[in-house]
C-alpha cells in the first residue's frame, strides 16, 4: 500500500514508473489547460446530426454544449409550444455564452437556428475565448455584418429560389402577392386564391416542409397557430390539411385549412368521395 505523504513513483518498479510519469503529466497538462467549450446549433429537424456533431467533437478532446432532443421534450414543446420554447432559448443562449466556439449543424437554417447565430456573433456577455462560428457541413455561416431581417430576407429568397414550383415559399419570401392575415414568427395566416366560403384562411409555416407528417415540430407550431386563429371565432369550422395527390393536396408546402361552416353552407366534408350516401351520419 502506498503511504500518506510519499511519492508513488519511488515505490514503483521501472514499467510501472513510467506509466505513472506519463499519467501525472497528463493530469498536469489537464489541470493546466480547460478544454475549448463547444455549442451546437441547428434545427431540431436533426438531432441525429447533432448527436454525431457532439460525439466527433468530444472524441476530438472538447467539451459539448447541445439541444437535448427526446420524447420528453417533444411531448413539452406539444403541449406548450410557445412557452416551452421561450425557455430552451434563453438556455441555449446561455450556452452559447459559455462557449468558445458555435458549431452549427444540418442543411437548413430557420429563423431560431439564424437568432442563435446573430447572438454567437454579438452576445451581450460572453466568456472570453468565444470568438468564432464553426462552418460545419458546407453550411454557409451568416456575416455579422448582416442585420437579421436581411438575413431572414435572404433565406427565405433562397428557400424561394430552391422550391421555385411552391407558391407559398413565393409569398413567404415577398416575391408573390397575397392577402395577410396574421403573421407570427415562423408561420402565417393568408386568404386563398380561391376561398371556398367567406372567412376561408390558410395557416402555413415559413419553413418549407411537404406534409404534416416531415417536421413534427414544425407541424405542431403550425396547428398552434392555426388553433389561435380559430379560437377568436366561435363559429363552426373545419380544420383540414392533406398528405399527397389521392388525398387531395395539391401543393407540397404543408398547410392547414380553417374553413368556417354554417347550415345548409353546401359544402361537402373532404373526406366524403361521394361514391356512396349514408343515412346515418354517425354509422
Amino acid at each position: 500500500m502506498i503511504g500518506c505523504g510519499n511519492d508513488p513513483r519511488t515505490q514503483l518498479g521501472n514499467g510501472d514508473r513510467v506509466e505513472a510519469e506519463r499519467f501525472m503529466a497528463h493530469l498536469a497538462e489537464s489541470r493546466a489547460v480547460q478544454p475549448r467549450v463547444v455549442c451546437i446549433c441547428g434545427s431540431m429537424r436533426f438531432p441525429d446530426e447533432m448527436a454525431e456533431a457532439a460525439a466527433e467533437e468530444s472524441l476530438a478532446g472538447r467539451i459539448v454544449l447541445m439541444p437535448h432532443v427526446n420524447v420528453a421534450m417533444e411531448a413539452a414543446l406539444l403541449a406548450n409550444p410557445n412557452e416551452v420554447k421561450q425557455a430552451l432559448d434563453v438556455l441555449h443562449r446561455a450556452k452559447i455564452r459559455m462557449a468558445n466556439e458555435v458549431l452549427v449543424v444540418g442543411d437548413y437554417v430557420g429563423e431560431s437556428t439564424t437568432a442563435e447565430i446573430e447572438y454567437a456573433v454579438h452576445p451581450p456577455r460572453s466568456r472570453p475565448g468565444a470568438e468564432r462560428i464553426v462552418n460545419h457541413d458546407a453550411l454557409d455561416v451568416l456575416g455579422p455584418a448582416e442585420s437579421l431581417d436581411a438575413k431572414a430576407e435572404r433565406l427565405y429568397r433562397e428557400q424561394a429560389a430552391e422550391h421555385s414550383d411552391c407558391p407559398f415559399c413565393q409569398i413567404i419570401a415577398g416575391l408573390a402577392p397575397a392577402t395577410i392575415v396574421r403573421r407570427w414568427p415562423g408561420a402565417l395566416a393568408i386568404v386563398p386564391r380561391g376561398p371556398v366560403v367567406n372567412g376561408h384562411l390558410l395557416v402555413l409555416p415559413f419553413e418549407h416542409v411537404a406534409d404534416f407528417s416531415s417536421a413534427a415540430y414544425v407541424s405542431a407550431m403550425t396547428m398552434h397557430r392555426a388553433a389561435e386563429l380559430a379560437a377568436e371565432s366561435e363559429q363552426p369550422m373545419n380544420l383540414i390539411t392533406s398528405r399527397g395527390r389521392e388525398a387531395s393536396q395539391s401543393v407540397f408546402h404543408l398547410h392547414l385549412h380553417l374553413v368556417p361552416r354554417a347550415v345548409n353552407d353546401g359544402l361537402a366534408l373532404p373526406w366524403w368521395s361521394g361514391k356512396s350516401k349514408r343515412k346515418d351520419p354517425h354509422a
